[in-house]
């Protein structure tokens, strides 16, 4: 856990990254003050397509609370000439399975946890705010929003954006195909029109010597009424898809249902200490699901699944974590893909697209002997065996 030191180490905290993932390729990830410091941070980066072509949709929401008059800003941006300084309300951050960050300004105690749903390009935002004073609070959303590719930055456009007021979700028209929508439970909406956020700066992208600065699209603000006196937990989503799927009914499910998920790979794995604990989870971040084989990411944030990569990890994070079934789709998944005895270093829309490592078949070969010494699965074993013979005699 990260104390009340955050307050005051700026410079520090930029430093300390938080990240969660969606099974897919697709993640959301900040510092542990919420200052976006490369472009690759987002709120919500969804995955799109079968070969890991990341989006960036959502940005962030900056969050406000409003009382007597006076109006906060908990959140932190900065800009080449200015800087946004939310962060002097954080009093902690902590990540056990899921990120969470707690805030207090004004007699008001806001905790914030963070998770995506497993499988789907959604995120999921749990606030539990109290209000100890005698009179009503308010607290408000305003996203940013800027949908391009994770890799370059751009100003936005003042998307096309409705409210659906028989599911209280906001859609965005972000291009031909895709909309992000938001539904933030028991709140109004103001629309904004031609309202952006400019020039935020990514000062790690300055040091690497990119683009580093950019603006994004405000299309308004949610406001929630916290009663005085009162305690309130607020759910709030945001997908970007073709078509909502949001529920809010089953919104806190999402939450619950990742910690459960994590919880259980914990169990599967045997772990018992909380190094152990974090080891497991981390490890889960980088599998993901391809066409209903699995897969492993070679890192975060712009990695993708490389052949290599694959099989140099696969005894860590999947068999000393007991993930058998995992490793088994692993295997098979490349296996679909092995040419003249060779594994693809990376795989696109079309199938293995770039069969340029020299040692990632015997790496694979090393990969399936780990597989049949953990689990002696020889109908598998059987089942590979002509590709590994490939491989040997090509």
């Amino acid at each position: 856990m990260f104390t009340k030191d955050i307050s005051s180490t700026f410079e520090k905290n930029l430093k300390n990254e938080w990240l969660v993932t969606n099974g897919l390729g697709g993640y959301a990830s900040s510092t542990i003050i919420g200052v976006n410091t490369r472009k690759y941070h987002g709120l919500l980066v969804a995955s799109l397509g079968t070969a890991v072509n990341r989006y960036m949709a959502l940005s962030k929401f900056n969050e406000y609370v409003t009382h007597d008059g006076n109006k906060y800003s908990l959140s932190s941006n900065e800009c080449k000439d200015y800087v946004e300084k939310g962060y002097i309300y954080e009093e902690a951050f902590e990540r056990k399975r899921l990120p969470e960050f707690l805030y207090g300004v004004d007699g008001i105690e806001i905790s914030k946890k963070i998770a995506m749903a497993y499988g789907e390009n959604k995120v999921c935002i749990r606030y539990n705010i109290v209000n100890s004073n005698d009179n009503i609070a308010y607290f408000s959303l305003v996203p940013f929003v800027n949908f391009r590719n994770i890799h370059a930055v751009q100003n936005a456009s003042d998307y096309f954006k409705k409210m659906n007021l028989e599911t209280n979700t906001l859609e965005i028209s972000v291009d031909s195909k895709y909309k992000l929508f938001i539904n933030v439970q028991d709140s109004s909406f103001t629309a904004y029109e031609n309202t952006f956020y400019n020039n935020m700066y990514y000062r790690v992208e300055n040091e690497r010597g990119f683009e580093c600065e950019e603006s994004h699209s405000m299309p308004g603000e949610f406001m929630i009424e916290i009663p005085e006196k009162s305690q309130k937990e607020i759910y709030v989503v945001a997908e970007l898809n073709k078509q909502s799927t949001i529920d809010e009914k089953e919104t806190p499910n999402i939450i619950r249902g990742e910690e459960i998920r994590l919880e259980k790979q914990c169990k599967i794995a045997d772990a018992h200490t909380d190094v152990e604990k974090e080891l497991v989870v981390a490890a889960d971040q980088f599998l993901i699901t391809k066409n209903g084989f699995k897969s492993i990411i070679a890192g975060y944030p712009w990695f993708q699944d490389w052949g290599r990569d694959v099989f140099i990890s696969f005894e860590g994070l999947l068999l000393k974590t007991n993930r058998f079934q995992d490793a088994k789709l692993c295997l098979k998944y490349f296996a679909n893909y092995i040419r003249r005895g060779l594994i693809p270093n990376f795989i696109d829309e079309q199938g293995g697209g770039s069969y340029n490592t020299i040692d990632a078949s015997l790496w694979y070969v090393e990969a399936a002997n780990k597989f049949i010494q953990y689990t002696n699965d020889l109908s598998t074993l059987k089942e590979l065996f002509p590709k590994l013979l490939e491989i040997v005699y090509s």
